[in-house]
């Protein structure tokens, strides 16, 4: 009998008896039982992904009532991810047959229903993948419905630009909720999850939001009351406002705000102030807090931003170019009136700390840089030295959305010659930057 081709099989036993049972040139599991010792049985089988069986689509094979509860009834994570179902009762089946599943990954499926609404209720799935799936708030309703006892949540590349739905639904009970790369640019836009009484884990990685806003109050209406770890990794935050905003959020212990504007132009410094400005964080970009970091980040606040209550003293300081950091220089008023109470608050813990001197001999930390991208687009931003130019590749991919592997970084001045930047590790202030050099974002000529 000639061997099965995975791509060929449609049936959800077909493939699992496949994946699992046949001996073949197509399948991954040569060897297994000579291994074990022992015949695999189907009944065994926890955990469960389709992801070389592209064309599963149906549940029973024909003429066969409850075919996958007959043979596999203890699968408890699912991956139907990419497989070629497009009918909602099929997912609905396959789950009614699977009493123990508690995982389960819808990602990619192209469902043809117009209504996800069903009688079938699955408490006891916990965990729900659906990127890439879903399209309307009254589909994400009737799934909420569908899955009411939900711990995490996944909806990531979806091209979400509103999720008013999540209260208004029955998702109630998630812990955990991963927006990832959707199209969310105002924190107005984020709140709607404030209002989930559970929410401790929200990821906002990839979303285009560049101002987090603090509530004028709190009283009667939550505010992410139980959050306890934020991602905005890869957002748009670029000012410090935001990160003091954050201070808010009454739980919050764990924050990324890696590969920001913000976190691009002070490197390393990001992650102290951030500290500084939120006294309950205990972890800052994956690393803990602890108490002599804390007391160093608070004093290095209080000496780079000195009293932000005095406007004009800060707008003298920043023109006179004391300080080659110029943090003061590209603060918005708004920063400024934001930071006073802080500044406040931590001279009174910490004290007043002065520099040796006055003027500061050290190289600027950051540079002007003119990013022009092989089709004709430009930005400009103030990039660390003391960032890699691996790290300036994962920015250049944000900003034009040219994937990392196939960009090639130049630099120089108009009228120069250009260099290239080809090791990932090497330092941008190994270059000797100045402000207004321009760096040239091509594609690789081999691609």
């Amino acid at each position: 009998m000639a061997a099965k081709n995975p791509r060929d099989l449609q049936y959800f036993i077909e493939c699992l008896q496949h994946k699992y049972l046949d001996i073949d040139e197509y399948s991954n599991n040569f060897g297994v039982e000579v291994v074990v010792n022992k015949k695999i049985s189907l009944h065994e089988v926890r955990v469960v992904s389709f992801q070389e069986y592209r064309n599963l689509k149906y549940a029973n094979r024909e003429g066969v009532e409850n075919d996958i509860e007959t043979n596999t009834p203890n699968i408890q994570e699912l991956n139907l991810a990419k497989t070629k179902i497009d009918d909602w009762n099929v997912v609905l089946s396959i789950c009614s047959q699977l009493k123990r599943l508690s995982e389960l990954n819808l990602d990619r499926l192209k469902i043809k229903n117009e209504s996800l609404a069903s009688d079938h209720v699955f408490g006891d799935v916990e965990i729900l993948s659906i990127s890439k799936m879903l399209n309307t708030s009254e589909r994400y309703m009737a799934i909420a419905n569908t899955f009411p006892n939900l711990i995490t949540l996944v909806i990531k590349q979806s091209k979400l630009k509103d999720i008013a739905f999540l209260p208004e639904s029955n998702f109630s009970s998630i812990l955990r909720l991963n927006l990832a790369y959707n199209e969310l640019t105002q924190w107005e836009q984020i709140l709607p999850a404030s209002k989930l009484p559970n929410l401790e884990l929200l990821s906002l990685v990839g979303n285009k939001v560049s101002q987090i806003t603090k509530p004028e109050s709190t009283e009667g209406e939550p505010y992410f009351r139980t959050l306890r770890v934020l991602n905005l990794e890869e957002t748009s935050i670029d000012n410090w406002t935001s990160l003091s905003n954050l201070s808010a959020i009454p739980l919050l212990e764990d924050v990324r705000v890696t590969k920001t504007p913000l976190a691009m132009r002070y490197g390393d410094d990001t992650r102290k102030f951030t500290i500084a400005l939120n006294p309950g964080l205990k972890i800052v970009n994956g690393g803990k807090v602890d108490a002599d970091e804390r007391k160093s980040s608070e004093r290095a606040f209080v000496r780079e931003f000195r009293d932000a209550e005095d406007c004009s003293k800060l707008q003298t300081i920043a023109e006179s170019k004391l300080s080659e950091k110029a943090y003061l220089a590209s603060m918005t008023e708004e920063d400024i009136e934001t930071l006073g109470p802080h500044y406040t608050r931590l001279v009174g813990k910490v004290g007043e700390v002065f520099r040796f001197a006055e003027v500061d001999m050290t190289a600027p930390v950051d540079v002007l840089l003119h990013f022009e991208a092989y089709d004709g687009r430009v930005e400009s931003h103030r990039i660390g030295l003391n960032l890699a130019v691996g790290e300036l590749r994962d920015f250049c991919e944000s900003m034009f959305g040219i994937p990392r592997d196939e960009i090639r970084l130049w630099f120089g001045a108009i009228g120069t010659v250009f260099k290239e930047m080809k090791l990932d590790t090497r330092k941008l202030h190994s270059f000797k930057m100045s402000d207004d050099d321009t760096v040239l974002v091509n594609v690789r000529a081999d691609l």
